[in-house]
């Protein structure tokens, strides 16, 4: 592959999942250069993971073995350190841009670790090939994590309570006149998604490693931007090619990870929240009763977590056109409470992270200026010579 020449297989990884990017990637090289003897893969998530089939972890420990190359498992297990210091790295790392916790509860231990041993950095499987189907405006812009308020029935509820000032998508970002849906949603994604929110989730890592993406290489872009719609839909031609590839390896259906919504409705996490979010320094920022409302939206315990189990069972169930339709006309989507108070709660730390960050820089500048203005006056006082 072009844009891996010159790669020291020796200094870098492959982060490998069950699913089609990964795989393709550690197939192409196979297949153009032959499976390096130093090449290593690794996967992480919850340490329960890996005996689960059709789990990431599984699948990719199975993939490995079967085309010969180094594999290693990371535990994403939540660290034994307090919870405030773990999300207080993730927010360090990730400047409050993302929300995607789950991956990140161990600390930030694996790319600490990486790091440690030596490895520069890690061949990721960020690409452009395709989204899955869309029917509306409303699913295109939810689909790339491009969403408005107004689309949310809370969120909206919230915007109006409390005043903010409504949103509005980019001119550059719209759906252009004459642009089919298909089109739009895979514009925003390359335009939109990948600078915004898989950049997001890559600037985290390289706090610790550099990164590579070899399918987002100009070459391949160019190409994919080619094909026809029915091509791209929930990349349809990678999808083929992949799957006529040696070895035959079944595809997971599972994520190695914790669901995000789990880890934020333990008590430990929610009682970290509502103090934060119930604090004087959010009700300066959000004004008198916001905390209020969006701590009447938290929820914790077991019997809360199998409810929404189930619900994401029988969503998983459902065919995306139907989840579509249901979508556009009555099941107008609503964000999780948990997940809400959670980028709330990041808000508020990163204002307060900030706001000491450009204290300490003024403060610096101050000093610096007058370690200066100290260093020439003595040249800018005229000596007097006193004759006796």
């Amino acid at each position: 592959m072009e844009s891996l020449e010159g790669v020291d297989f020796e200094r870098w990884v492959l982060p490998l999942s069950g699913g089609y990017d990964s795989r393709g990637i550690l197939l192409f090289i196979k297949n153009t250069i032959g499976t390096p003897d130093n090449l290593k893969a690794i996967t992480w998530g919850l340490e329960k993971s890996q005996g689960e089939k059709d789990n990431d972890a599984y699948v990719a420990k199975e993939l490995a073995s079967s085309v010969g190359v180094k594999h290693k498992y990371y535990h994403t297990d939540i660290s034994q350190e307090p919870l405030e210091v773990v999300f207080d790295r993730f927010l360090f790392c990730s400047e409050g841009r993302i929300d995607h916790i789950a991956g990140y509860m161990d600390g930030m231990s694996i790319w600490k670790q990486l790091h440690d041993e030596g490895v520069d950095g890690a061949i990721r499987g960020d690409e452009g090939f395709g989204e899955f189907p869309v029917s509306s405006g409303l699913t295109v812009r939810n689909l790339v994590g491009c969403g408005l308020c107004s689309d949310y029935k809370n969120l909206s509820q919230v915007i109006n309570e409390f005043g903010f000032p409504p949103q509005e998508m980019p001119v550059e970002l719209r759906q252009k006149k004459g642009e089919a849906f298909y089109a739009w949603r895979d514009r925003l994604h390359q335009e939109y998604r990948i600078p915004t929110v898989l950049a997001a989730l890559s600037d985290i890592k390289c706090s610790y490693l550099e990164q590579i993406n070899p399918l987002l290489s100009r070459s391949v872009l160019d190409a994919v931007r080619s094909f026809p719609d029915d091509l791209r839909t929930d990349k349809y031609l990678l999808k083929n090619i992949v799957e006529s590839m040696e070895p035959s390896i079944s595809f997971a259906v599972k994520a190695a990870n914790a669901n995000p919504k789990d880890i934020l409705r333990e008590k430990e996490c929610v009682d970290l929240m509502r103090s934060e979010i119930s604090s004087d320094y959010s009700t300066e920022l959000f004004g008198s009763g916001f905390a209020d409302r969006i701590i009447s939206g938290l929820k914790v315990g077991e019997d809360e977590l199998r409810r929404q189990s189930m619900k994401g069972l029988v969503s998983s169930l459902l065919p995306i056109s139907v989840k579509n339709r249901l979508r556009d006309t009555v099941a107008r989507p609503s964000v999780d409470g948990n997940v809400l108070a959670f980028r709330v709660f990041m808000i508020i730390k990163m204002h307060k992270m900030l706001t000491l960050d450009a204290s300490r820089m003024a403060d610096l500048q101050h000093r610096a200026a007058d370690e200066a203005r100290a260093a020439i006056e003595p040249e800018l006082t005229p000596s007097v010579n006193i004759m006796v």
